[in-house]
């Protein structure tokens, strides 16, 4: 699992299914962590912890965003589209690192 640090956000990629998986339960500490993955590709799940309210700025979401694309296999297309959503609206499905998702947003990156 890697971690990054961006205008004081800690943000982890997992880097295979069992790391995407543990990082779910990592993020579900708190229901405002925001979840990222890449839309109709492999990616790794990328968790941006959100400090108190839960107020994430714009700047920090396309990062997390960039920051999905760029540890993918995909890093190299353009206009990549990565959806994200609070962690409360991820769900373990019965293969580990499967989700099922709802109230996604979408950002090109």
């Amino acid at each position: 699992m890697k971690e990054f640090v961006y205008e004081d956000y800690v943000i982890k990629v997992g880097e295979n299914a069992m790391e995407n998986w543990n990082l779910i339960d990592i993020a579900k500490k708190n229901d405002n962590n925001i979840w990222f993955h890449l839309d109709k590709h492999p990616s790794g799940h990328v968790i941006c912890f959100v400090k108190n309210e839960g107020v994430i700025e714009k700047n920090v979401i396309l990062y997390c965003a960039t920051l999905c694309k760029e540890q993918s296999k995909q890093k190299h297309m353009k206009n990549v589209k990565v959806i994200y959503t609070e962690i409360k609206n991820v769900k373990k499905k019965g293969n580990v690192g499967e989700v099922e998702t709802k109230k996604c947003k979408y950002i090109k990156v």
